[in-house]
């Protein structure tokens, strides 16, 4: 079969294009539309969205390469729901901080169904369906409770977002549920934990200590909130008002200064900017970019009370890595490490590098610029990438790889943020690596 891998880098405004190398080849799995990615343990998941199907990437062993099917010349399809445009992972938190590997992955889309899919390595497959308990899902998060008992509540828990017309109270709005999972069947009907008249939930977030976050914006667009849930269902949640719209929601593993959760990062929809639209480029960045809030305040941690922007470009998906590590300048090959290390992808093509702790660009120390990543300029199809997810199996010295899903390009890229810039020439096959 082949297989087609090159690499291109933009980095502090430098140029480099290496092309095809000695890159052992990967079998294709035939990605179209590679709209969502996550992972589990040694695992990545990824949409194949027009054919109604997950494809999993296996990071395990001498050679990444997408899990086989029961026929080893092919590569394993998971049929799920019809356009699946969403994943999430349950996961849940150690003592440490670190994120607890869970048993499923959700697959959702702008429908009633949501498909569970374990993820134990002798099953992967999907298990069951999870239908709505009214309305379209808007939003999707799981959560990993190892210590509960699977006969009272369930290892698991899948919290959705459905909007609903005219239900609540005669107004539309949205009701966040919560599901109890037991092996791949939702058990009992399901909670409610919150609803929201004339407003959409648009992104979930499951938190250390049994937290909830939930980011819902008004039917007129100016009243975006963030509501934290304490573990009690019932009590009363603050909110916290960022009056720009949410896109989605992301937290962090414990590093060696900030505990896991201690931030939650907003990324801004600026398709649902308020009206009238701002026109000039000053005023569109405030709509666009990432926003940190602190999970015990709700205060804004960016300095100026302004979204972090990156260019012309708006962000898509946001990673953050702890202790993660990334070569910014070409006068060493020694990483920087950053306590919190966030990775923002664009719209305009480029992946973003940024202090999650201080919501600063990264800066390159030869050019003064943001260190930005431009996979294959000159083709194009790599400029639209959306969600990008992290994972440690085959870093070297445990640095994170990153995985990045391209739908225009129908396929996802492996990255290494600590050889960003080639050591040797035609040495840079463990910089980018393209499955498809």
């Amino acid at each position: 079969m082949s297989y087609r891998t090159r690499s291109f880098l933009i980095v502090s405004g430098l140029l480099m294009v290496v092309g095809c190398s000695n890159i052992p080849p990967a079998s294709l799995a035939d990605l179209n539309g590679a709209n969502a990615l996550t992972t589990v343990s040694n695992f990545v998941f990824v949409t194949s969205t027009a054919r109604n199907e997950l494809r999993v990437l296996n990071l395990n062993g001498n050679k990444t390469d997408f899990v086989r099917a029961p026929n080893p010349l092919e590569p394993l399809s998971i049929p799920v729901i019809p356009q699946p445009t969403a994943l999430t992972a349950d996961i849940g938190f150690d003592a440490a901080g670190t994120f607890l590997a869970g048993q499923y992955v959700f697959a959702g889309a702008t429908a009633s169904t949501i498909s569970v899919v374990k993820t134990d390595p002798t099953r992967l497959a999907q298990q069951g369906l999870v239908q709505s308990a009214g309305g379209i899902i808007t939003a999707l998060a799981a959560r990993y409770t190892p210590s509960l008992s699977p006969n009272v509540t369930g290892a698991s828990v899948l919290y959705y977002a459905s909007y609903q017309q005219g239900a609540l109270g005669h107004l539309d709005g949205s009701v966040v549920w919560a599901a109890a999972i037991v092996d791949g069947q939702q058990v009992g009907a399901p909670t409610m934990i919150a609803q929201y008249p004339n407003a959409s939930v648009q992104g979930i977030l499951t938190l250390p200590n049994q937290q909830l976050a939930v980011a819902t914006r008004s039917s007129g667009l100016v009243d975006a909130k963030v509501y934290l849930y304490p573990s009690s269902v019932g009590n009363v949640a603050p909110s916290w008002t960022l009056t720009l719209p949410v896109r989605q929601l992301y937290t962090h593993e414990a590093s060696v200064n900030s505990p896991a959760g201690t931030f939650i990062y907003a990324v801004l929809d600026e398709e649902f900017c308020p009206s009238p639209y701002p026109s000039s480029f000053l005023q569109l960045t405030d709509c666009r970019g990432v926003v940190a809030l602190s999970a015990a305040t709700g205060k804004v941690q960016n300095k100026n009370q302004a979204p972090l922007n990156f260019g012309k470009g708006s962000a898509q998906g946001v990673t953050v890595v702890p202790s993660g590590q990334i070569l910014t300048s070409t006068l060493t090959s020694t990483p920087d490490t950053k306590d919190l290390l966030g990775v923002a992808t664009g719209s305009d093509g480029e992946i973003n590098f940024f202090d999650a702790t201080s919501m600063d660009p990264v800066i390159g120390p030869t050019t003064g610029q943001p260190v930005q990543i431009t996979l294959d300029l000159a083709i194009g199809t790599f400029r639209y990438p959306a969600g990008v997810v992290y994972n440690r199996a085959n870093g070297a010295n445990n640095s994170a790889l990153l995985y990045i899903a391209y739908p225009s390009a129908n396929a996802m890229v492996q990255l290494d943020p600590t050889h960003l810039i080639p050591n040797v020439p035609n040495g840079s096959s463990n910089v980018v690596t393209v499955f498809r």
